[in-house]
């Protein structure tokens, strides 16, 4: 689609819905509330949101360590648990 066809698009969408709206109240917070609404829903509407693919922020490996940690935890081996904080906390700025 082209950008004129878009922006064509996008214009006649909040004319329309400026149309309906034939008195506005004095407060000027319901009026503000309105005019963001309208197009927000205009533009939802003619362009749509993009959805971005979010990437694991951890990797299977640095998952891994923390379910040895919590083994560790759960048998009561604090030396093994805090020298798998440490290695957590290196494998998760390398995944940073």
């Amino acid at each position: 689609m082209e950008d004129s066809t878009l922006q064509q698009q996008y214009s006649v969408t909040v004319q329309n819905k400026f149309a309906q709206l034939s008195t506005l109240s004095d407060d000027v917070g319901d009026c503000w509330n309105t005019f963001c609404s309208v197009i927000q829903s205009s533009a939802n509407k003619t362009v749509g949101t993009k959805k971005r693919a979010r990437q694991p922020w951890l990797s299977a490996d640095t998952f891994a360590i923390i379910e040895q940690k919590a083994t560790a935890k759960n048998q009561n081996n604090t030396f093994e648990r805090k020298r798998l904080q440490g290695v957590f906390k290196a494998k998760a700025k390398q995944n940073h």
